[in-house]
């Protein structure tokens, strides 16, 4: 029997037997076998030149991506600080800029404790990214 995709918004589940019940949008359905695949999409902060940077030195996965920037400097703009991200960062960037827009970080003291003492992740509070540019055709801002 092959598996059947659906794709729609879980309204309600009853895991507790089985086969287990689900209502997938507006109708209940049931299955003895279920995977959850909820996925994760970026969120992007809309630079007017973000998406034509995009694997061209613009990356939304630090554990996708990474090894790619081997030796060289690497920016995160932090729109939530993940501790294991920036950690596993600095095992592939020369350093690892960490940039906030407000003046504190919201994570916990244990995860900044450990970040300030990574000597390679320097942080940036109180910063506002405004555009990306690509170095290797030398975009200067207007």
């Amino acid at each position: 029997m092959a598996a059947e995709y659906l794709h729609g918004t879980v309204i309600e589940a009853d895991l507790s037997k089985r086969p287990f019940r689900l209502k997938v949008d507006h109708e209940w359905l049931e299955t003895r076998t279920l995977i959850i695949a909820s996925g994760a999409s970026a969120r992007w902060l809309n630079l007017p030149n973000e998406q034509k940077l995009i694997g061209h030195g613009v990356s939304s996965c630090a554990t996708c991506d990474g090894f790619f920037y081997r030796g060289k400097k690497i920016m995160v703009v932090a729109v939530a600080i993940r501790h294991e991200e920036a950690n596993f960062l600095t095992r592939f960037g020369e350093e690892v800029a960490l940039v906030h827009r407000r003046d504190n970080f919201r994570a916990s003291k244990i995860m900044l404790g450990s970040r300030t003492q990574q000597s390679k992740i320097k942080m940036f509070p109180n910063t506002v990214v405004e555009d990306v540019y690509d170095a290797s055709q030398h975009l200067v801002p207007a």
